[in-house]
């Protein structure tokens, strides 16, 4: 049960098709029933949606075809009955829970109000889409913006140019870590707009360094003057990353995303759904206030039309330090 608000609700389009494994993405349009959200959950009408790699990686290494897309921002069709922040015609911005019902690519997609967020009237809604699914994931174990580092913290981030990685960077510096040590290759030019060369921050082409990745680090931190370096995030999850991480000495922190939607075995309340709730009304905070900015994103032609296209692009490694996006209004 919810309030629709007396409305009339529609049928909708849905991205639900994924033939994969080693071939390109294939994607079907089909009409399917609008997801009813539960009682804390919130019915969006979707206006723009995100792509990630993800969205083709997982229906491909799961052979499983489903609506891959969890980025949303539109407008709030219903609400569910226990939802008490938001009401029908707030602009917001969520992050749909990976591989449930309701995904962002259709019309109508569904959010947790622990996951969602208020868009600002400054901001976009293909602007924000940058930041939700990016900036959450890379929210990590270190000091968070509002209690920030009150001393050197040396951090590598591990594919600093794509989405996720420069919203690490954009984080890292709003809770004062510092020095960076970004690995980037051909869009480093646009990783050295991002990090502050004052503080010690440094990039590490790993065109340079793939071989010897290591002693790549092992340079940076001398030139920066730290001593040790415990703390990676890696932003790609690809290319070698994950094994020339591991080949040196670090210790390795990670967050899953999907830590903010796991349900206990005991039923009892998952406590990372309150860290969900807090980060993404800081989200909107620092939106406001200009801490955090939209990453280079480019509009997809077709709207839901056009994700065929951009998951292949994506797959293909087309894109270089921009997001794709689709307009859902304009399929």
């Amino acid at each position: 049960m919810y309030n629709n608000g007396g409305k009339t609700l529609r049928r909708h389009f849905e991205i639900t098709k994924f033939q994969h494994l080693n071939c390109p993405a294939r994607v079907e349009i089909i009409d399917s029933e609008i997801p009813q959200p539960n009682a804390s959950q919130i019915l969006i009408k979707i206006m723009f949606s995100g792509c990630n790699p993800k969205d083709w990686k997982r229906p491909e290494w799961f052979q499983k075809a489903h609506n891959s897309g969890d980025d949303i921002s539109g407008i709030v069709e219903a609400v569910g009955l226990d939802v008490k922040d938001f009401r029908p015609g707030d602009r917001v911005a969520a992050l749909h829970e990976m591989m449930a019902p309701g995904g962002s690519y259709a019309e109508y997609g569904l959010g947790w109000e622990f996951a969602t967020f208020r868009l600002p009237f400054n901001i976009s809604f293909e602007e924000v889409l940058n930041t939700v699914h990016s900036a959450f994931i890379n929210v990590l174990n270190l000091p968070p913006p509002w209690r920030p580092a009150k001393e050197s913290i040396p951090l590598l981030i591990y594919g600093g140019a794509g989405a996720v990685g420069s919203y690490a960077i954009k984080l890292a510096q709003a809770s004062n870590i510092y020095p960076l040590i970004v690995v980037a290759g051909n869009s480093k030019d646009y990783v050295e707009s991002l990090i502050s060369r004052e503080k010690g921050d440094t990039i590490i082409d790993y065109r340079e360094h793939d071989a010897h990745f290591v002693e790549g680090v092992q340079k940076a931190l001398s030139d920066t003057g730290a001593s040790e370096l415990r703390y990676a995030y890696d932003a790609i999850t690809g290319n070698n990353s994950f094994q020339n991480i591991s080949k040196s000495t670090l210790k390795l922190l990670k967050v899953l995303v999907a830590s903010i939607f796991q349900k206990k075995d005991d039923g009892k309340k998952n406590v990372d759904e309150d860290f969900g709730f807090v980060y993404f009304r800081w989200f909107a905070k620092a939106l406001v206030e200009g801490v955090l900015t939209g990453h280079p994103f480019e509009i997809v032609p077709g709207g839901l039309r056009g994700v065929e296209r951009g998951l292949n692009d994506l797959k293909s490694g087309k894109n270089k330090a921009t997001k794709y996006v689709f307009d859902v209004t304009k399929t």
